[in-house]
């Protein structure tokens, strides 16, 4: 059996991303949790909270990662999310050999397997893998022309919409797509792509928030400009490196056939960080410049082939640099919180309460089944100033997670409170986490407990 070898490309992404899950990867990052939260309690039939907050529908990415942690765990829902990755490497590929053929949709295929930003967003299970699935079998779909396939496309689409609202800024993408790569009917094709891809948002936002536009806006509004536009550069510059450093090189960048498609593939590369610098609004700014890398890659197949094969040594030696400097940056992005909540998981009873300045919504879900009602049971505060409004004594354990571990020993022993150090340990991170800012950080989490 002569099996292609765009199949051991995959193959080999799926074996590596599970040894990353397995034995590189630690506890919940960012939204995670709260997905997997917001799924088990809508599957116990609890009322939805978190719509108000969520970019996507809960109906859709909350209820599978709750269930699939249900039968599994976190690494169960992050090698979901592996596979959902893969898929979009199947659809990248299928979609770059619409446009530069199956033999150059290899090295597109090859580009993004050495993505060190796709990577690492091929395991942290969060709702952005499921709708760039959509989006791409949307944009994959309007490449094949005919009526029903364009109807599909915009099913799709909506899909995408709903799974996270952020797509909607996309949606002019597909529609120049569209329009590049219809011969004719144009118009009728256009107006079967917009009745079929808004019909299932109006549908889902009436039912769900019984009005035409969904509850959650803040993610995506403006915010301050000056240091968050700064920092969206920088990520930009630093999720776009890898194709920079291509085009960089003008014999690279000579193999790019000028046409309509690769002018919107190259400004669809600028669309999320002129929206993150303009807004001055950073929120999600990494995820976001990686649909445009996938969307994207049949621009850099031709460029990145030339390199492989006239400075091969070069560009291998580049290219996994970048690959595993990139994937360790963004992996040590967020701080590792699962000794705490393990720690807490085998000691805590139902009726205890638990007070925490690190970030809760990373290891409710963890302790959810061990609680009455987590929600209540597991309080945020932010520092010792706001800690000293509240009734300790109504406390079985504190979360202390800052750079001065003594600080809280010292307000505690101040306050001739009744808690002691029960737990500790130390963790190294790179970016701005909670209530720290942005910087490398050497932090300990420390545990204490009531004595009983």
């Amino acid at each position: 059996m002569n099996i292609p070898k765009i199949a051991y490309l995959f193959g080999l992404y799926f074996i590596l991303g599970l040894l990353f899950i397995f034995f590189a990867a630690n506890g919940a990052k960012g939204d995670e949790g709260i997905y997997i939260l917001s799924g088990l309690q809508l599957l116990d039939g609890l009322p939805d909270t978190f719509s108000s907050w969520h970019n996507g529908s809960p109906y859709l990415w909350s209820l599978l990662a709750g269930f699939t942690y249900k039968v599994s765990s976190l690494e169960g829902v992050r090698i979901l999310t592996l596979l959902l990755s893969i898929t979009i490497l199947i659809l990248n590929y299928f979609h770059c050999s619409s446009h530069v053929g199956k033999e150059n949709a290899w090295w597109s295929s090859l580009f993004l397997s050495l993505s060190g930003p796709f990577f690492f967003f091929s395991h942290i299970a969060v709702y952005d893998v499921l709708g760039l699935v959509f989006f791409m079998s949307s944009a994959l779909f309007i490449q094949k022309k005919n009526l029903a396939h364009i109807a599909l496309a915009g099913i799709f689409a909506g899909l995408a919409i709903i799974t996270k609202y952020a797509f909607i800024i996309y949606f002019p993408i597909l529609f120049l797509l569209l329009y590049i790569v219809t011969e004719h009917r144009v118009f009728l094709k256009s107006l079967i792509f917009l009745l079929f891809s808004v019909i299932i948002p109006i549908f889902h936002n009436l039912i769900v928030f019984k009005s035409l536009f969904p509850d959650s806006y803040a993610s995506y509004q403006a915010t301050e400009l000056g240091f968050n536009s700064l920092y969206s550069l920088g990520v930009s510059l630093f999720i776009l490196l890898p194709i920079i450093l291509v085009f960089l090189v003008p014999s690279a960048r000579n193999q790019v056939r000028k046409s309509k498609i690769s002018y919107l593939f190259a400004g669809s590369l600028l669309i999320w960080p002129v929206f993150h610098i303009l807004t001055g609004n950073p929120t999600s700014a990494e995820k976001h410049i990686v649909y445009a890398v996938v969307f994207a890659t049949p621009l850099v197949a031709l460029p990145f082939k030339h390199l492989l094969t006239t400075h091969a040594t070069k560009t291998i030696s580049v290219a996994l640099f970048l690959f595993f400097a990139q994937a360790f940056i963004l992996e040590s992005s967020w701080s590792n919180l699962a000794p705490a909540s393990d720690f807490l998981q085998k000691k805590i009873t139902a009726s205890d309460n638990i007070l925490s300045n690190a970030g809760t919504y990373r290891f409710k879900y963890q302790l959810y089944d061990s609680l009455n009602v987590v929600d209540s049971q597991v309080i945020d505060f932010s520092h010792l100033a706001s800690l000293q409004q509240i009734d300790l004594d109504t406390y079985d354990y504190i979360v202390w997670h800052q750079t001065n571990d003594k600080e809280l020993q010292t307000f505690l022993a101040n306050n001739d409170s009744s808690f002691v150090e029960v737990f500790q340990y130390t963790d190294t991170f790179i970016g701005a986490d909670d209530y720290l800012p942005y910087g490398l950080h050497v932090i300990s989490t420390t545990v204490f407990g009531k004595i009983r």
